[in-house]
């Protein structure tokens, strides 16, 4: 998706904004509901939310290795955040990229992610160093704001429809080249572990190519489209992840 574009969503959609309690015990799970996101005033707007340091009663990240895990209940966003060093905290999708398990939140003895179903192991920031995954795990950005100790964490694509539901928006990417000649590569990015199919059809809405059609981990992703079978005119793809539809036109030429 173009800069303009994206900016155009984020105008749209916002960020939504809650102070969300870490517990003491670690690891420990944050269970976040569209109320929560809401509470500090969010309104309906992109999915950035924040962690609080400043509560006492939640002290899992006050401390170097820090690690908890949050579940963002409905679109079942889950996410480990890390506390690295006084000001560096790694936010990573906890869906693993070998087979959709949940890895376990950062390990301060092992100084590793672990996915304990089949032992691949990531570093802090979702970095893979040992397999069978074949990629490293989602990262997010964060924002650690010192003068009222809050870490700002963005979920691309997340937005609260209301206080009693999510949305999640995939970020479905303009084919390049375009207009097409022969063959063009198709790019999306995706927030949370779903099934996602990526479909090209005519102008008379008939499908002539489906280019993927499977779970996919959050993440971002290309496919290409050989065009060189298809008369000239105008064709559009279609993205569907989560739910959530986007489609963008393109046009061949011979």
């Amino acid at each position: 998706m173009g800069v303009e574009n994206n900016q155009s969503r984020r105008e749209f959609l916002g960020k939504a904004l809650a102070a969300v309690a870490i517990a003491a015990l670690n690891p420990v799970s944050i269970f976040l509901t569209p109320k929560d996101l809401l509470a500090s005033g969010g309104d309906q707007k992109l999915g950035l939310f924040s962690v609080d340091l400043t509560l006492t009663k939640y002290a899992a990240l006050k401390n170097v290795g820090g690690s908890v895990a949050i579940t963002i209940a409905g679109p079942n966003i889950r996410i480990i955040l890390t506390r690295f060093d006084a000001t560096t905290f790694y936010a990573v999708n906890r869906t693993c990229p070998h087979a959709g398990n949940l890895v376990n939140t950062y390990s301060k003895t092992l100084q590793r992610i672990v996915c304990p179903a089949h032992g691949s192991e990531f570093l802090a920031d979702g970095t893979l160093e040992v397999g069978p995954a074949n990629r490293s795990l989602t990262k997010y950005t964060t924002t650690f704001v010192e003068s009222n100790n809050t870490v700002l964490v963005d979920i691309p694509g997340l937005a609260v429809k209301d206080e009693n539901s999510f949305i999640i928006v995939p970020d479905l990417h303009q084919n390049y080249p375009n207009p097409v000649i022969t063959k063009t590569t198709i790019g999306f990015k995706t927030a949370v572990y779903s099934h996602v199919t990526l479909t090209v059809t005519d102008i008379m809405g008939h499908i002539i190519a489906v280019l993927h059609d499977g779970a996919l981990s959050a993440g971002e992703y290309s496919f290409d489209f050989d065009a060189s079978i298809f008369p000239a005119g105008t064709y559009f793809y279609h993205l569907n992840a989560d739910g959530e539809v986007q489609t963008k036109q393109m046009v061949v030429m011979k």
